[in-house]
């Protein structure tokens, strides 16, 4: 499944580059894109012409480590000049070197820790927390999960995180529509970035 969900992911950054080939050849300032050295895991960093950026995965090593995060934060104010907004981050899936831990690195540290503002946040449809017992605690009882292969204390952190009200990924937080040419939406003339998987595992 893991190999099939590469795949998938591979082919919707080859649907990024080949709707963007008409302001690329030939020029400087065409679309960019930073794979970003972290292991087994993946992690990129696209940059459009217009300045538009999409983030894809900030992964960890270790459930309890920050590092990679640290790591791809000090890249990514490299590469976006000390900015800290990024228009899109996009999820792959709910496993650690994909998401990281959330209350420790990962996705979490670099908004939480480093300060970077997402836009918007795509995310696949993996569950919810229901605060069934009023407390204001997050559980993995009370998540309802959905499209997934397997739970792990990595995807109850997050479903906790990003489905709790009150954090800051909640407002921004869309589940991915398949076929989507909106939710990703660079505003350069002929770039096309369509979502060709949401529920892979």
């Amino acid at each position: 499944m893991k190999r099939q969900l590469i795949a998938l992911l591979s082919l919707a950054l080859l649907v990024a580059v080949a709707s963007a080939s008409n302001f690329t050849r030939g020029k400087r300032d065409g679309l960019k894109i930073y794979i970003f050295d972290v292991g087994q895991a993946m992690s990129q960093l696209w940059i459009y012409p217009s300045g538009y950026t999409v983030f894809v995965d900030a992964p960890e090593t270790h459930w309890n480590s920050g590092e990679t995060s640290k790591r791809i934060a000090g890249k990514l104010d490299n590469l976006l000049n000390g900015s800290k907004t990024i228009d899109v981050a996009v999820l792959s899936h709910l496993h650690l070197d994909h998401v990281g831990y959330a209350g420790t690195g990962g996705l979490w540290a670099l908004i939480e820790v480093y300060g970077f503002n997402f836009k918007r946040i795509i995310d696949r449809d993996s569950g919810k927390w229901v605060d069934r017992n009023g407390d204001g605690n997050c559980t993995d009882d009370e998540i309802d999960f959905y499209n997934m292969g397997t739970t792990s204390t990595t995807s109850t952190q997050w479903i906790c995180y990003a489905t709790d009200p009150s954090s800051k990924v909640y407002p921004i937080r869309e589940v991915a529509q398949l076929c989507s040419t909106s939710q990703i939406s660079p505003p350069d003339s002929g770039a096309v970035v369509t979502i060709v998987a949401v529920d892979a595992y």
